[in-house]
C-alpha cells in the first residue's frame, strides 16, 4: 500500500483530536505568517491565532478553527464563544477565519459555511481539508508520524487523488478518452498534449490500470519504486519541463526491462523533445472542451445563472480546471449571481494561498498578476523584495501552471485572467488586505500596467483606497492633451460606478467637442479615432450605470447621426431604447431605468427645445413610455443559440410609469411646443399605438396579458390621446392616424372601445393618405381610394401651378406624421 493509501487508511480509522490540533496549527504556519498555537485552558472558540494579518493593523487577529467532526458545526460553536465576548463588551477581533479539517468538504457544505460568515458578517474562510492534508503529511514525515503513526519515506511514484475539478462527472470527453485508452493499449508510450486546465489529469484519472504518478521531489527513489509498485502505467506530468527525468524514467525501464506504458503529459508546440525521447509514441491532443459540454459541468457544479454561466464559459475558454476555479470563487452560493466585495477577496485569498503553499509565494502570485503579463526580468525584481529566490519562483511557477492558474507565453508569465484583478486586491487592498500596494507599486514607478490594474480592481471592488488611486489617475489623465488621453483606460474607469462614469463622460464629450485631425484610409475614407473611442466611452458609461452625463453626451449625438436604427445596435438611440426596455435574463426588467431616463432627457431638452431636440426627446418619450419590455441573449450554452425574451410591464410598473406622463404633456402644450416637428408629432403616435395596443391585448409578441394590463392600457392610451388632441390642429394627420388606429384596436377588441376619435378638420389630406377600416372589402375600398385619388387630382389642377406646387408638398410633409417611424428614423422632420 503506497504511502498516500497508507495515511488516508489512518486517518478514516480516527486520529486524536488535540494532535490534530497542534499539527494543523504548525502546517498553517507553511501558509501564513505569524502563526500562534492556543493551547489549554479556554481557547476562545480557536486553536490558533494568525497575528496582524492585515497589512498596516498590528491588532488585526486571523483565527484557526481546527476539527475532526463537522466544520459547520465547529464554526457555529466558536461563534456562539465570541459572541460572549462582543456581549461582555471585550475585544475580540476576527478578521480572518481558516477552516482546517481531517475529512473531505462537498461544495454543498463549503457553500453552507459562506452563507452562515456572510449573514453573520463574519469573513468567508479559507479551507484545507483531507486532500491537502493527505498530500502536507505525505511531505511532512514528522507531522505524518506524530498524527497517524505512518512512516516512510516520499514516494517516487504515487496515486494522485482526485483533484476538485474530478470530482465532477466526465462531461464532453467521451472520445478522448476512448482514443487515449486505445493509445494505451496499442503503443508502447504516449504523448499527452493539451493547454493547462483543459482536463489532462481528469483523462488520466479514467484509465484501468495500476496508473502512478511520477513525484519529481523523490526521484531518487524511482529505480526501487519502480520494481516495488509494478505499475501498468507511469505519467509524467509537464514532460518537456523535465526531460532530464523523462529521459532518467525511458533509461530504467530499458535497463531494468520493465514493462510499462510511459503517458507523457505536454503544453502544445512542446511535444517534440518529448517525443524524441519517447519508445514510438502516439500523440493524442485534448482540445478545448465543447462548450456545451463545458457548460453541464458548470451546472453541475451548481451554477445557474444566465449571466454567471456565461462569465464562466467565456472567461474558461474551454479548460474544465478553469471552470471549477471560476465557478467556486466568483459565483455566489446560490449559483445564480457573481460574488462580489470583501467576501469575494477572501474566497481568492484563501485560494491563492492554498495553491501557492506560502505567504511570500503567495505575494509574489499577486505581483505577478499585478502587471497583467510579467517579463523574466520583471519576476528578478518580484523575487527579492518577496523573499524568495528568483530559481524557486521560476520553478514554482512551471509547477503551478500545470493547474493553469499561471501560463507563459514565450518570456513572460501571467495569472489566469478572470482572477488577474481579484488575486490583486485580495493581497493588496480591501479590508483585510496582506501588504501595501505603495510597497510594490514604488518598484515599477510610471508603468501603465498598474494604471490598468487598479482600474480593473475598481470595477471589480468597492474599495476606499483602491478608488482614490483610480481618481487620482483620472485626475492626471484628464489634464492631457486631446490625442495623449487614454481612451481605452477612461473607458475602464467609466464602468466603476455613476460618479466615474459622469466625469468619463464629460471628458469623453469635451474630446467630441475638440476640432481634432481626422485619419485618411484606403480609398480615401476618412477615419476618426479619437472620436470613436470617445463615443465608446459614452456607450460604456450609460450601459453600465445610465449616467446623468453619459446620456447627455448620446443625445447629442443622435442629433446629427442619420443612420438607421434597426441596422446599426450602436446607434445614440438604440442604446437608449435597449436600456429603457432592458430586460435582464435571471432578474427581469429594471423600471426604475426608464425614470432615470426621462429625467435626463427633460433637463437636456429643457435647456434648449428646438426642433432637432424635439425630435430626438420625442423618441427617447416613445421608449421610455413604451410598456414593452425585451431582451436578448445567447444560449450560454451555445452561441448559435439566442434567446429573444419580450413582455410587458407588471400593471403597478406601468402605473407608475404613467404618473410621469404630465411631464410630457406639460412641453406639448407649453411655450416649447412652438418647434415640435411632423417627426416629433410622429413619435407621439407611435406612443399612443403601444398603449392603444395593450388596452385590446395586442403587445407585438405572443405573450398573453391580464385584465390588469388591458386597464392599465386603456388608461395609458388615454393619457396620450389627451395629449395628442392638443397638437390635431397644428398636425391634421394626427386624427387620421389616430381614428386608424382606435378603428384597428376596436376589431381586435371585437367591439366598441372607450376610446372617443378625434375630428377630422383636413379633407385633401385625409384622401390623400386614404383610410381603410379593418372590415372594407378590398375591392370596395380600392375602387372607392381611386375616386378619392381622382377627385385630388382634379382639385390640385384647379390651382395655379405654384399653389398646386405648394399645396402638394404640404401634404407630402403632413403625411409623414400618418405613416409608422419604427423601422427607420433618420429623416428630418
Amino acid at each position: 500500500m503506497g504511502l498516500n493509501a497508507r495515511i488516508t487508511a489512518k486517518l478514516d480509522a480516527g486520529i486524536d483530536a488535540a494532535v490534530f490540533e497542534r499539527c494543523a496549527v504548525a502546517l498553517m504556519a507553511n501558509h501564513y505568517e505569524n502563526v500562534v498555537g492556543i493551547e489549554g485552558g479556554s481557547d476562545g472558540g480557536r486553536d490558533g491565532d494568525i497575528i496582524a494579518p492585515i497589512a498596516g493593523e498590528p491588532d488585526s487577529r486571523g483565527r484557526i478553527l481546527v476539527t475532526t467532526g463537522d466544520s459547520l458545526d465547529n464554526l457555529k460553536s466558536s461563534h456562539k464563544t465570541w459572541k460572549k465576548f462582543w456581549d461582555a463588551g471585550e475585544t475580540f477581533q476576527v478578521d480572518q477565519i481558516v477552516m482546517v479539517t481531517s475529512n473531505s468538504l462537498s461544495d454543498t457544505k463549503r457553500r453552507n459555511i459562506e452563507t452562515y460568515c456572510k449573514k453573520h458578517g463574519l469573513p468567508v474562510p479559507h479551507f484545507y481539508t483531507r486532500q491537502w492534508l493527505v498530500e502536507s503529511l505525505r511531505r511532512d514525515p514528522e507531522l505524518r508520524v506524530e498524527l497517524t503513526g505512518v512512516k516512510g519515506r516520499l514516494e517516487a511514484l504515487t496515486t494522485k487523488a482526485p483533484e476538485p475539478s474530478s470530482s465532477t462527472d466526465l462531461f464532453g470527453r467521451e472520445e478522448d478518452l476512448q482514443g487515449l485508452r486505445a493509445a494505451v493499449a496499442s503503443t508502447s508510450d504516449v504523448a499527452l498534449s493539451g493547454v493547462p486546465g483543459v482536463g489532462k489529469s481528469r483523462l488520466l484519472a479514467e484509465l484501468e490500470g495500476t496508473v502512478h504518478f511520477v513525484d519529481r521531489l523523490a526521484s531518487d527513489y524511482l529505480v526501487d519504486d519502480l520494481f516495488a509498485m509494478d505499475p501498468s502505467i507511469v505519467v509524467l506530468d509537464d514532460a518537456h519541463l523535465e526531460l532530464k527525468l523523462l529521459e532518467q524514467l525511458v533509461s530504467i525501464r530499458s535497463k531494468e526491462q520493465l514493462d510499462f506504458t510511459i503517458v507523457a503529459a505536454t503544453w502544445p508546440g512542446s511535444e517534440a523533445p518529448v517525443e524524441a525521447l519517447l519508445n514510438d509514441p502516439t500523440r493524442v491532443v485534448v482540445d478545448q472542451l465543447a462548450r456545451a459540454a463545458l457548460d453541464q459541468m458548470i451546472q453541475a457544479l451548481g451554477v445557474h445563472g444566465v449571466r454567471a454561466r456565461s462569465l464562466v464559459l467565456k472567461q474558461s475558454d474551454g479548460r474544465p480546471g478553469w471552470a471549477v476555479i471560476l465557478s467556486r470563487l466568483v459565483v455566489d452560493g446560490a449559483g445564480a449571481d457573481l460574488a462580489t466585495g470583501q467576501s469575494l477577496l477572501d474566497h481568492v485569498a484563501g485560494f491563492t494561498n492554498a495553491i501557492a503553499g506560502s505567504a511570500v509565494l503567495s505575494e509574489a502570485l499577486a505581483c505577478i498578476a499585478a502587471l497583467g503579463s510579467a517579463t523574466l526580468e520583471d519576476i528578478e525584481i518580484i523575487a527579492g523584495p518577496a523573499g524568495v529566490p528568483y530559481a524557486d519562483l521560476i520553478a514554482w511557477l512551471e509547477v503551478t501552471a500545470q493547474g493553469g492558474l499561471v501560463e507563459r507565453t514565450g518570456d513572460s508569465w501571467s495569472v489566469l485572467a478572470p482572477l488577474r484583478s481579484l488575486i490583486v486586491a485580495s493581497m493588496f487592498f480591501g479590508a483585510r488586505k496582506r501588504r501595501s500596494w505603495g510597497s510594490f507599486a514604488t518598484r515599477f514607478r510610471g508603468d501603465e500596467r498598474l494604471d490598468r490594474t487598479v482600474l480593473d480592481i475598481a470595477v471589480d471592488i468597492p474599495d476606499v483606497e483602491v478608488r482614490a488611486l483610480a481618481d487620482a489617475w483620472f485626475a492626471d489623465i484628464a489634464t492631457r492633451e486631446i490625442d495623449e488621453v487614454p481612451l481605452a483606460l477612461v473607458e475602464v474607469y467609466s464602468r466603476i460606478d455613476e460618479t466615474a462614469a459622469d466625469r468619463a463622460a464629460l471628458l469623453a464629450r469635451a474630446v467630441l467637442g475638440t476640432p481634432r485631425e481626422l485619419q485618411t484610409l484606403y480609398g480615401d475614407v476618412r477615419y476618426d479615432p479619437i472620436g470613436r473611442a470617445a463615443e465608446g466611452v459614452l456607450r460604456a458609461a450609460f450601459r453600465r450605470t445610465c449616467s446623468r452625463e453619459a446620456a447627455r453626451g448620446l443625445l447629442d449625438l443622435a442629433i446629427d447621426d442619420d443612420r438607421p436604427r434597426h441596422r446599426d445596435p450602436e446607434h445614440p438611440m438604440r442604446i437608449i431604447q435597449s436600456m429603457a426596455h432592458y430586460l435582464d435574463p435571471d432578474l427581469g426588467p429594471f423600471n426604475d431605468l426608464r425614470e432615470r431616463i426621462l429625467t435626463y432627457t427633460l433637463e437636456w431638452f429643457d435647456e434648449n427645445p428646438d426642433e432637432a431636440r424635439w425630435q430626438v426627446f420625442a423618441e427617447v418619450t416613445h421608449y421610455v413610455f413604451d410598456p414593452r419590455v425585451e431582451g436578448n441573449w445567447s444560449d450560454p450554452a451555445s452561441h448559435r443559440t439566442f434567446t429573444l425574451s419580450s413582455g410587458v410591464m407588471a400593471p403597478e410598473a406601468m402605473e407608475s410609469l404613467l404618473a410621469l406622463w404630465d411631464e410630457i404633456d406639460s412641453r406639448v402644450r407649453g411655450d416649447a411646443a412652438a418647434t415640435i416637428t411632423h417627426r416629433a408629432a410622429a413619435q407621439l403616435c407611435e406612443t399612443f399605438d403601444s398603449w392603444s395596443g395593450l388596452s385590446a391585448g395586442a403587445t407585438g409578441s405572443r405573450v398573453e396579458v391580464s385584465i390588469e394590463h388591458k386597464l392599465v392600457g386603456a388608461r395609458g392610451a388615454e393619457l396620450v390621446l389627451s395629449t395628442l388632441r392638443g397638437l390635431a390642429a397644428r398636425f391634421p394627420a394626427v386624427p387620421i392616424r389616430v381614428n386608424n388606429r382606435l378603428a384597428l384596436v376596436s376589431s381586435w377588441n371585437r367591439g366598441p372601445i372607450s376610446l372617443e376619435e378625434l375630428p377630422v378638420g383636413d379633407d385633401r389630406l385625409s384622401r390623400f393618405v386614404g383610410t381603410r377600416e379593418p372590415d372594407d372589402d378590398i375591392d370596395v375600398w380600392m375602387a372607392n381610394r381611386r375616386e378619392q385619388q381622382t377627385s385630388l387630382a382634379r382639385e390640385l389642377d384647379e390651382l395655379t401651378a405654384v399653389e398646386g406646387v405648394a399645396e402638394y408638398q404640404r401634404l407630402v410633409v403632413e403625411a409623414s406624421v400618418r405613416f409608422s417611424q419604427r423601422n427607420d428614423l433618420c429623416g428630418a422632420g
